[in-house]
């Protein structure tokens, strides 16, 4: 009679495991997830997550569509058990109340090499894939080539993470060559997007056109194509590219960031995880 009831308690212990709900994991973006940019970070995020065994339910949310009160609710309601933050504006909103949960996080996107919310006490419950420029190899090809820089210009979005972005751009051109001058302009319009690229390509020898996903045109998000479009068709100076922007290759277009893979490098960091490895 115990070895039955001992046998039947076995089978109902491996039918709760086979039968359990799936784990939860929420993605929170800083950008809208109709950006160029959100979309190749989550493309990358999915093909790795995609390859993990274990069975996890993935949503995704972003600061540009609901307040920092609509995500705390679906914070509440979700209960996910693994949470990935992409952008630096969603790791300062949300990571000291996530570290305070103990909640595993992964930061991905992050520019600020120093932030605040990047705390010792917190390594045992945080991780993630810092994103760095590096120009320096594109301007000494350019340098090599026979192209004078004495000015760059740097054209982005107005956000938090632009200004991170542009402040660690001109970090690495002022170490390249600090006789360089730079011109820096943050507009999130579309139309004054295009009339500054117009107005600064005659007059500097390299353009650098950030972390254009944020800018809009009409309350819509702009295509990476038709950021190519304006670029080929004004500017005739070397430009370095963030991602899906470029110039044409003759150009010597570069790209700095590839999102798509840092969404796979963060993605890798949740397997191993989930595989038993610590934080």
């Amino acid at each position: 009679m115990v070895a039955r009831t001992l046998f039947n308690l076995v089978l109902l212990l491996t039918a709760c495991q086979v039968h359990a709900a799936p784990r939860r994991g929420l993605i929170i973006h800083s950008f809208s997830l109709k950006t160029p940019w959100v979309k190749e970070i989550e493309r990358g995020l999915k093909e790795e997550l995609g390859r993990v065994k274990e069975p996890i339910t993935w949503k995704s949310i972003s600061l540009s569509d609901s307040s920092v009160a609509e995500i705390r609710r679906a914070l509440a309601q979700e209960k996910p058990s693994l949470v990935i933050l992409n952008d630096d504006q969603v790791c300062r909103d949300f990571m000291p109340e996530l570290m305070a949960q103990k909640m595993p996080t992964f930061f991905t996107g992050v520019v600020d090499p120093t932030p605040g919310y990047l705390k010792p006490d917190y390594k045992k419950f945080q991780t993630g894939v810092f994103e760095t420029l590096n120009f320096l190899p594109v301007l000494s090809v350019i340098k090599l080539l026979g192209t004078p820089i004495k000015k760059i210009a740097i054209v982005g979005g107005a956000s938090y993470a632009s200004t991170l972005v542009s402040a660690q751009a001109r970090a690495q051109i002022k170490e390249f060559d600090p006789t360089i001058s730079v011109e820096v302009v943050h507009t999130n319009d579309f139309s004054e997007w295009k009339k500054e690229i117009k107005r600064l390509s005659p007059t500097v020898q390299v353009l650098i056109p950030l972390l254009p996903f944020e800018v809009t045109e009409c309350g819509k998000t702009v295509p990476w194509a038709e950021f190519n479009r304006v670029i080929r068709a004004e500017v005739k100076i070397p430009t370095i590219g963030i991602a899906g922007v470029k110039g044409p290759i003759e150009r010597l277009a570069a790209n700095a960031i590839d999102p798509a893979m840092m969404g796979r490098q963060t993605a890798m960091l949740v397997q191993r995880y989930l595989g038993g490895e610590p934080m």
